[in-house]
């Protein structure tokens, strides 16, 4: 590992993402489910191109290692805003590193900048849920429920 560079996602970025986020798709819980590659690159453009969505990337040596895309809505039953988390990957070979610690702190900044009223940051991966748990925590976050699902 080297010096690991970070910035803001861009259209030059969305190759890289892709790439990313296949391979998380097929490390995580999410493997069995199907890939759609075209829905996957409008929903890139998408993220890219709004003042309402965070996409931040951590590259060493060229190399995407980390990505955290996160967006703002309002809550259903008022006007509140809340920042969440879309995606927040790291490569295996970099967790434990301070990549995810860094893509996290951007997004709480990007959020408490954009003035919401919460932060909200889930784990459906199925990776290193213990881990991603303890980091949160240590970062502020106070858990308030989990995810449970049926496949069919």
């Amino acid at each position: 590992m080297g010096n690991v560079e970070y910035k803001v996602g861009e259209e030059s970025d969305i190759h890289n993402i892709y790439w990313l986020g296949k391979k998380m798709h097929l490390e995580s819980e999410f493997s069995e489910l199907d890939w759609n590659e075209h829905k996957v690159l409008n929903w890139l453009h998408t993220n890219t191109e709004s003042s309402q969505r965070f996409v931040y990337c951590a590259y060493d040596d060229g190399v995407l290692v980390g990505v955290f895309i996160g967006s703002i809505s309002r809550f259903y039953f008022g006007d509140d805003q809340l920042a969440s988390d879309l995606l927040w990957y790291v490569d295996k070979d970099y967790r434990g590193t301070r990549v995810g610690v860094r893509l996290l702190k951007e997004f709480k900044k990007w959020a408490t900048e954009k003035n919401v009223k919460r932060i909200q940051v889930g784990i459906s991966s199925g990776l290193s849920m213990d881990r991603t748990g303890a980091l949160l925590e240590k970062m502020g976050f106070t858990q308030i429920g989990g995810l449970y699902k049926v496949d069919r």
